[in-house]
């Protein structure tokens, strides 16, 4: 009789497979002494103490109905046991075998090589390289830009090239937002210690968007503790994000952390870069789109890397599926959501502050006084946040502060109005269309 294998088939339905995998069915020897009433657990290293233990009375159930005795449980580490035969040895599960089955959640076809490097991203990208040949001294690495510059193809690379050098590194890519959900389901499972055990089990964490773990208290509180067992064990921690870390509103704790390693800004690329991304992206897709077309994207879009090669998808597939030439006026309608609000003297859109509250006060039946008032009930305090988002993203020529002077409010509620917002933005398309018409009347109320 197996008794091991029996108390495996005993905890089946209440562990999952992974979990079940990784601590109970990798022990390869047990050791019943019936006169001595012991049970031995011969285990790769100690940690394997920590999970195997949460089971314990369980398995004291087991071996006494199996065996009729009561007995106690030990654990020796493999070193310390009996001496095992070399094809013993070579069935215990090494470190390499885990690591294949670990999930990077990378995407291959993210490399440096795939990217232009240029002098808007250069600095990042030459950090990035360095983490790569000396994992763990630049410590942590943060990348921030504006959303659509490249931020996350960089951590993807990173991941892709450290597994390129060393297969057996322990390297996950993950958004925050990933990162709190997971949480949550581990905390609704019980399963917590397994949650920490892989992630602070890491030999580089990659973690995009980090501002959206901003109010999520208890998912904060633990990324901060991963982040220090990561840190302190000399691990690779690479962040990203749409802002510098003082702009975050997250715990003091972290940012000082995040700024204890370097941190690296990606601007927006100039003409030149624009153009040399639009090219090798018709390189690599095979496009025919005629120079004088990529030049006119060049000179509009300006705002991101995928707003270009979004750009260049569509103006390829309005051209084939329509038949037409991509003449210039097409290519003005085809991509019209992607030309940028140009507020400039000369534009004929003239946009100020004071415009932006009142069509937001009158959408939402509010005074343009309530929007600048001490008052927070939900009536008033949701439009306020649109209204602070709106004067964020189409005026960007006005700081933070100046903005929060409108509103009569500080630094740091312009920060969590505008993220607000921008979630909300990301993940209700109905919202998302209702801001967009109002930022429509906004336009045309001052049209030249």
């Amino acid at each position: 009789m197996d008794i091991w294998k029996e108390i495996i088939t005993e905890l089946s339905d209440e562990l999952k497979k992974e979990e079940l995998d990784i601590w109970f069915n990798s022990v390869e020897k047990t050791t019943f002494d019936s006169n001595n009433n012991l049970f031995i657990i011969y285990i790769p290293n100690t940690l394997y103490t920590q999970w195997i233990s949460k089971k314990q009375d369980k398995i004291k159930n087991k071996i006494k109905i199996l065996t009729g005795k009561d007995v106690d449980i030990k654990y020796e580490t493999v070193l310390s046991s009996t001496p095992q035969k070399e094809d013993e040895i070579t069935k215990q599960p090494t470190e390499a075998q885990n690591t294949q089955k670990f999930e990077t959640k990378l995407i291959p076809d993210y490399t440096f090589e795939d990217m232009v490097i240029s002098d808007f991203n250069k600095f990042a990208v030459t950090l990035s390289k360095q983490v790569i040949n000396e994992i763990g001294k630049i410590n942590p690495l943060f990348i921030y830009s504006r959303p659509g510059l490249g931020k996350t193809h960089i951590l993807h690379a990173i991941g892709n090239e450290l597994l390129k050098k060393n297969s057996n590194t322990k390297v996950l890519y993950i958004t925050a937002e990933y990162f709190v959900n997971e949480y949550i389901d581990s905390i609704k499972q019980g399963k917590v210690d397994l949650f920490r055990s892989k992630y602070r089990s890491l030999d580089c964490l990659l973690i995009d968007d980090i501002q959206f773990i901003v109010e999520k208290g208890r998912s904060e509180e633990e990324f901060f503790f991963t982040f220090n067992t990561l840190f302190e064990g000399k691990k690779q921690i690479v962040i990203t994000c749409d802002r510098p870390p003082n702009d975050i509103n997250l715990n003091e704790r972290l940012i000082s952390r995040f700024k204890s390693g370097l941190v690296a800004d990606i601007k927006p690329p100039a003409y030149e870069e624009r153009m040399a991304v639009l090219k090798k992206e018709i390189e690599k897709n095979g496009y025919n789109i005629p120079d004088e077309i990529l030049i006119f994207v060049a000179q509009n879009v300006k705002d991101s890397i995928r707003s270009l090669k979004g750009c260049l998808g569509l103006i390829h597939h309005y051209s084939v599926y329509s038949g037409e030439y991509p003449t210039i006026d097409r290519v003005k309608e085809w991509i019209k959501d992607y030309l940028p609000v140009d507020i400039s003297d000369d534009s004929p859109y003239n946009i100020t502050i004071e415009d932006i509250q009142k069509v937001v006060a009158e959408e939402y039946g509010v005074n343009v006084e309530d929007l600048k008032s001490k008052q927070r009930t939900e009536r008033l305090a949701f439009p306020r946040q649109i209204a602070i988002y709106m004067a964020c993203e189409l005026i960007p020529s006005m700081s933070l502060p100046e903005i929060g002077k409108h509103f009569n409010k500080d630094h740091s509620t312009v920060i969590h109005a505008r993220d607000k917002i921008k979630h909300m933005l990301n993940t209700d398309p109905f919202f998302a269309e209702r801001i967009n018409i109002i930022i429509n009347k906004i336009k045309n109320k001052n049209v030249k």
